[in-house]
């Protein structure tokens, strides 16, 4: 993987797992990788035991959605921490990621927006994304530091991963210095 790519992909995973700190998801890792269907991932939710299934409230199934979307959009968000201008050769491999990460946000859309005549859904659910991408935005760069700190960790590390209490130690050291 090129020294360009590498590092765009390590600031678009680290936004995604101090994402899911803040948000206090379950996090278990951050990694960089390289196959056909993309060049990075940042695990949060381990594999329910025996497939158990939630059953949230209306309310909580928002406030899952919301906070779900946040974490998709994070990584979009911290990209331009990198320094690394896009490329068209660069984009091929990474807008499967990016485009999946859309996707993901729009389809939990569907349960923050009200029900309205189907034909009005698809838009009412791209709104609701573009207007948590200013949220995000906003969260993400009270902890650029952490992010810029996960970022580097993760281009240094041979194995290109991080665990999630490895993380939580970032974002926490970041929160004493600033008394966040």
């Amino acid at each position: 993987m090129r020294r360009n790519v590498l590092k765009r992909v390590a600031y678009h995973e680290a936004g995604h797992a101090v994402m899911a700190v803040v948000l206090d998801l379950p996090l278990s890792r951050a990694r960089i990788f390289s196959r056909a269907d993309g060049i990075g991932g940042t695990a949060t939710v381990p594999p329910m035991p025996g497939g158990e299934v939630l059953v949230l409230s209306s309310r909580e199934a928002y406030l899952y959605a919301r906070d779900r979307i946040d974490f998709c959009l994070a990584g979009l968000a911290t990209e331009h921490l990198s320094g690394v201008p896009r490329r068209p050769v660069d984009e091929e491999t990474f807008l499967a990621s990016v485009q999946h990460d859309y996707r993901s946000a729009c389809e939990m859309a569907y349960w923050c927006v009200r029900a309205k005549p189907p034909d009005t859904i698809a838009d009412r659910q791209i709104a609701y994304v573009v207007r948590r991408q200013r949220v995000v935005r906003n969260k993400i760069s009270r902890y650029a530091r952490a992010v810029h700190e996960v970022a580097v960790a993760l281009q240094k590390r041979r194995s290109r991963s991080l665990s999630g209490e490895e993380i939580r130690a970032i974002v926490r050291r970041q929160r004493n210095r600033s008394g966040a």
